[in-house]
Parts: structure tokens; sequence; C-alpha cells
């Protein structure tokens, strides 16, 4: 006897849906999955046998086959554990059904009781897309997968209650846990207040957070570069309903979600150590999975001691960090990952760190340390702002209120929302030539602009992405015209970049 039913694998960052299949045919008792399975999906047959009769079914002790479909997409772990044993319970005639209208995902315990998998939510998004009715998963999950117009949350904490679902027997709603943060709160983020001095530094951060642009912090140990970086999390702006799912669904594919967490609204922040692989940066692998730059996707990518990265790992950057998306292609399939992320990095001015008289280091020793950061990586930073150890005097007399500094990069944000019809995109660093001459800079701006990038010999490039930073200080400012002065400023987070690093 043949039953079908639809559980689903995470291929990189999204759902695929898989058609589970089974057939119970007579003959000697046995139990093959076949479809590319992994050794995890092959062990199903021991929990899901256990399962099933513990729940208080009949185990078919037939010939049983499963199917799971398309054979050429991997499967992977014990998510199909659910839907082979409610595959099985169909093919017996346990469930009268043929065909049921749900996705289902869920490892099985012994008992039993349905235990939590990772990537519930991205099966959610692929359920609605192929018009499912609903989705059957683990309750302890439940959190994570809000309400989708167009698809019904079905969450289930042992097997009964989905056999329940599948035979319209009535079904109860088990009682699901609220949601624990994910994240740390804006509030308990390190705050602008705790850096002393580097006011110049301070202020590149805000319009970072406001436009999205890169920044490369110069300056000794312990001068707060570190401590700047944390500081733009929380002035960055929430994420928008969208984002919030895009972003949480990229979490929930790689299993970064903690249990019983709901969606992530605050932008992700990831530090990774210099160590870092490239794969593990850009993403890779036999089968492809995220990386860093994909975690990091609409949140900010924190490169602390830049020049220890290798080589390889920040060359490959480039394009992915330039593009917004890394496509990964491998000889069966290809994958796109998305990343469009805010770059901070950080780095000393030498290799012993020391300014002024405490260095030790000789200008070849200072050439090579700087040059392990080629020219065309640089090329694509918008903000060098080079820092100089904090003063002595540690008054709080000269000290700004930083407290209104988050609502300036939300005003800033929305500004370029609602200009976005113009120039295409939301944020002023990915703007293109086009959005450019549209977006409101004065023919005084653009020649003050062309004169120095031109007597400082720039490239294109560089041009644009000045033209772009003076677009943001005009939006932080609330003025609609790009002027000389903020392109002026503008100059003033580029020209160190032309000073330090030939």
């Amino acid at each position: 006897m043949y039953f079908q039913l639809f559980g689903s694998a995470i291929m990189g960052i999204s759902g695929a849906l898989v058609s589970v299949q089974a057939d119970v045919a007579k003959g000697l008792p046995a139990f093959s999955v076949v479809g590319l399975p992994d050794s995890s999906v092959k062990e199903a047959e021991k929990r899901v046998r256990a399962a099933i009769r513990n729940s208080g079914f009949e185990f078919p002790n037939r010939r049983i086959t499963i199917n799971l479909s398309p054979a050429n997409v991997p499967k992977a772990g014990s998510r199909f554990d659910l839907p082979i044993a409610l595959a099985i319970l169909g093919a017996s005639g346990q469930i009268a059904s043929r065909e049921l209208p749900f996705g289902i995902v869920g490892e099985l315990a012994l008992d039993g009781s349905v235990r939590p998998v990772t990537g519930v939510l991205p099966m959610a998004l692929a359920c609605r897309e192929a018009k499912l009715q609903g989705l059957i998963f683990p309750a302890e999950n439940a959190v994570e997968v809000p309400e989708l117009p167009g698809l019904k949350s079905l969450p289930v904490s042992t097997l009964r209650q989905a056999f329940d679902i599948c035979t319209g027997n009535g079904y109860r709603p088990p009682r699901i846990p609220a949601a624990t943060a994910n994240q740390p709160t804006v509030e308990r983020q390190p705050a602008l207040d705790n850096v002393v001095g580097q006011e110049r530094a301070k202020r590149a951060i805000l319009l970072a957070a406001a436009g999205g642009h890169s920044l490369l912090m110069v300056g000794p140990p312990g001068c707060g570069k570190t401590m700047l970086a944390a500081c733009a999390s929380a002035i960055i702006p929430d994420l928008s309903p969208e984002e919030s799912l895009e972003v949480t669904a990229i979490h929930s594919a790689c299993g970064n979600l903690p249990m019983g967490s709901g969606l992530i609204f605050r932008p992700p922040f990831r530090s990774p150590h210099h160590t870092t692989s490239v794969q593990a940066l850009i993403g890779g692998g036999r089968f492809p999975r995220p990386g860093e730059i994909t975690l990091a996707h609409r949140g900010i990518l924190f490169l602390d001691e830049l020049p220890e990265f290798k080589r390889d790992a920040l060359e490959a950057l480039r394009q992915p960090w330039e593009e917004g998306c890394v496509r990964i292609a491998r000889k069966e399939f290809s994958l796109t990952f998305p990343c469009e992320f805010l770059l901070i990095a950080a780095m000393n001015p030498c290799p012993c760190g020391g300014t002024g008289t405490k260095c030790r280091c000789t200008p070849s020793q200072i050439r090579h340390y700087r040059s392990k950061v080629s020219g065309p990586f640089l090329d694509r930073v918008d903000m060098l702002v080079e820092m100089e150890p904090s003063p002595e005097d540690q008054n709080s007399d000269w000290r700004q209120d930083y407290s209104e500094w988050r609502k300036l990069a939300a005003q800033a944000r929305l500004r370029q929302a609602e200009r976005s019809e113009v120039t295409g995109v939301t944020l002023n660093s990915r703007m293109g030539v086009r959005g450019l001459e549209r977006c409101g800079i004065s023919q005084e701006a653009w020649s003050v602009l062309q004169e120095t990038c031109s007597r400082f010999g720039s490239s294109m490039r560089a041009y644009h992405r000045a033209a772009k930073l003076a677009r943001t200080i005009a939006d932080v400012e609330g003025s609609p015209v790009v002027t000389r002065i903020h392109v002026a400023e503008a100059i003033q987070y580029w020209r160190p970049q032309a000073r330090s690093f030939t």
C-alpha cells in the first residue's frame, strides 16, 4: 500500500520540500530508505519503530520502502523521523487519507514524543510558497515560527497529536512556552559614553550605522576600537518585519537559534577570530553552508586585528562585500547566500602597536605590516579613521550626549527608505551611479569632490563612495540637498587613506 506526504530538506539557508513516499508490501520484513539519505536518516528506522509502538499504534511487520524525492537533493538530519512515521501509518491503512496537504518536520524520541529540530522557519516559508495548508512541527520550535498568512502553524508534542491532525480526530494545541531573548538588548550593549575622547571616530560610527558605510579604525591598543565597534550595534536601528524574518530564517537553518528563542529583531553582530578560514568566513563545504558574512546579513561584521587575517580570506571577501551576496557552485548545484552587512574593521598602526616615540618598528616593518591589507580591499572602505591614545583627562564635562544618536540613525535610514523609489535601494552605501545622480547632490558639491579626487588620483569607486557618504551626512543633518560642507566632511574620512596607505 502506498502513501505520500511532505517533509523538508535544508539547502543552504532555504527549505526544499521533499516528498516522503512510503510503500508497505508483502514479503520478508525489511526497512529501507532511498533518495540520497545520510546516516542519521537511515537510523530513523529504529527511532520510528519504537515511537510507533510506544504511541499505541501497530508497526507493520512487512517490507517497508521509504523514498525521499527528489532523489538528487541530499537529505540529512533527524527532521524526517515524524514524516516517515506518519507515512508508514498511512501506508499501513491506519490513516485513511491518501495524501496530506501539510508539511511535516520533527525528530522522534523512543517514547513517541516529538523533539525539536533546526530549520523550521525556512521550511514554513517553503510550505507557504508551495501553497500547502499548514506545517506540523515540534512544539518546542513554536516560538520560532510566526503567524504566516496562508499557512496554519500546527505545533505538536507527540506522534499521537500529529496523527490526530492527519485523521481529523480533533487537534488540541500543546502548551507553548514563552519566547526567551536570543540577543542582548540595546540597553545592555556598550554605550558611546564609555569611550573616552575619540569624537571623530564616534562620528564615523554614527555615519556607518546611518548609511551602512564600511569603516576601518587604525589606532594603538586600548584606544577604544573594539568598544566603538560594539557601540555601533547599539546605534544601528531595529530590523523591519521582513528583514527580521529573513535574518531569523538564516540563523534557524544554521542551527544558531537558542532553543525557545523567537524572531531576531536586533541586527546580528559577528566578530570572527583572525584565524578564521576562507570557508568559515565566506561559506562553502561539500554541501555548502553559510559563512560569517551571511550570518552577519543585515547586521555588522567586525574584523578585529585586520592584518592578521589570512590574505586569501580578505581577498575572497571583496566581491560578496560589494555585491551583497555570495554564489557557491558545486558540481551538482549552486547556491546563493545573501550577505548585505556593515563591515567594521580595526588594526594597529604598526606591529608593536606603539605611537610616536614609543614605536619600536622600522619603516620596512611598518610597510610590511600595512601591506597585508591590499590596495583593492582598502579601496572598498568608505571611511578610515586614525585614532590616538585617549586623553589623560577623563572628566565628563567635555563629553557629548549620545542618547539621541540611535534616533538620528533611524531617522536617516527613514529618509533613505523614502528616497528608495528614486535611488532603487534603501541604504546609501548600496546606491548605484544612477541613484547618486538623483539623490540631491548639488553641482557645487560635485565640483569639490571631483577636484579633490583628481588631486589625489583616486579611483572612480572611491569617488562614488565619497559621494554616498556625503549623502548620508546630509541625511543625518536633515538636509535634503548635499552641499560642499557635507562633501568636505566626507573627504575628511577619506583623505587619511591616501596619506597612510600608499
